[in-house]
C-alpha cells in the first residue's frame, strides 16, 4: 500500500503536482483500496518522513501531500488553478461553438487543464470524437473556427505566444476509439479527460473501448452519469447512416487538401485510419522514462 501511494504521489510530482488524499486515492497506481486505507497510509509515510503534508501561512496547505522536499510545489499549484479556471473558460466557449459541427460526438479537455494544473505557457488540449467517415472534414472545420476566433494554436508560434490557445491535438471517430498505446501515461489521459459536452452517449463507449485503464488506475469511478446526453441530431445534411454523398465528397476533398498541406508529418503527428494525433509536444515517452528513474530512486 505504501508503495502504491509513493507511485502515485511520484507519477504527479513530475508534473510538480501535489494531490489531495482524496486525489490520491482516485488516481491511485495499480492498487485498489477504501480512502480510510490511504488516509491510514499517508499518515505512516508521514512519520517515516517520506512524504510531507505542510501547513503554510495564508493557505490551506495541510490539505495537500507531496514527496518530501517539495513543499513549495503547493503555492504553484494554487497559482495553476486561477490560470487553469480562465482557460477553462475558453474551453467552455470554443466548445459550444463547435456544436454546429453535426458530425461532432464529444468535446473534452485533455492535458494539464483536465486537471486544472494549467501554466502561464500552456495552451489549452481538445479531444474531439468524430462520426465515422468524418475526421478530416470535422478538423478543417475546428481549424476554421478556432483560426476565426483567433484561438488556433500554430505549430510555429513561440511558448510564451501559446498561453489559452487551442490545440486540438487528438480526434477519434467514433469507430475507432481504443487506445493502442496502453501504458500509465496514457491511462492517465484517457480517465482524466473532462468532458464539455457529447452526443448519443459516446463516453460511455470511449470507456468501455478503454478498459484497459482500469488496470493501471483501478480506484478511479466514473462521472458518466452526471454527464448531459443531448439528443442525436436529426440534421439530414449531417446523417442519414453516414452514407449523405456530398458529406462523403467533402470528407474526401478535406482530407486530400490537409495531407497536401501537412507534407510529411514530423515526429509530433500520427496518422491511423480513423485517428489523427497532433502533439506539438509529445511528452509521453519523456514522461515515462522520468516516472522510472524517479521511481527507481524512491523506492530504493
Amino acid at each position: 500500500m505504501e508503495k502504491a501511494v509513493l507511485k502515485t504521489l511520484n507519477y504527479y510530482d513530475i508534473f510538480d503536482f501535489p494531490l489531495k488524499a482524496w486525489e490520491i486515492h482516485k488516481w491511485l497506481i495499480g492498487r485498489q483500496a477504501s480512502l480510510k486505507q490511504v488516509e491510514k497510509t499517508l499518515a505512516i509515510l508521514i512519520k517515516k518522513e517520506k512524504i510531507s503534508q505542510p501547513r503554510l501561512k495564508k493557505i490551506k496547505s495541510s490539505d495537500y501531500y507531496c514527496l518530501k522536499g517539495r513543499t513549495s510545489l503547493i503555492k504553484e499549484r494554487i497559482q495553476k488553478e486561477a490560470i487553469s479556471k480562465k482557460h477553462l473558460q475558453v474551453a467552455k466557449y470554443i466548445s459550444i461553438i463547435f456544436k454546429i459541427i453535426p458530425w461532432i460526438k464529444l468535446v473534452g479537455i485533455s492535458g494539464s487543464l483536465a486537471m486544472m494544473g494549467s501554466s502561464k505557457t500552456d495552451d489549452i488540449d481538445l479531444f474531439v470524437i468524430t462520426s465515422k467517415k468524418r475526421i478530416w472534414v470535422t478538423r478543417l472545420m475546428l481549424i476554421l473556427i478556432t483560426s476565426l476566433t483567433g484561438l488556433r494554436r500554430t505549430r510555429r508560434e513561440k511558448q510564451l505566444q501559446v498561453n489559452g490557445k487551442i490545440c486540438i491535438n487528438l480526434i477519434l471517430e467514433e469507430s475507432n476509439l481504443e487506445q493502442n498505446k496502453k501504458n500509465i501515461y496514457l491511462a492517465h489521459e484517457v480517465l482524466q479527460m473532462k468532458i464539455l459536452w457529447q452526443r448519443d452517449g459516446v463516453y460511455s463507449l470511449f470507456l468501455h473501448a478503454n478498459d484497459w485503464a482500469f488496470k493501471f488506475l483501478p480506484n478511479w469511478k466514473s462521472s458518466v452519469l452526471e454527464i448531459r446526453k443531448e439528443k442525436k441530431s436529426t440534421n439530414s445534411f449531417a446523417y442519414k447512416n453516414g452514407k449523405n454523398n456530398l458529406t462523403s465528397v467533402m470528407e474526401n476533398f478535406s482530407k486530400n487538401l490537409q495531407l497536401k498541406i501537412m507534407g510529411n508529418p514530423d515526429n509530433s503527428e500520427r496518422i491511423e485510419k480513423g485517428a489523427l494525433y497532433f502533439h506539438p509536444e509529445d511528452k509521453g515517452v519523456k514522461i515515462l522514462g522520468e516516472y522510472k528513474k524517479r521511481l527507481n530512486n524512491l523506492l530504493s
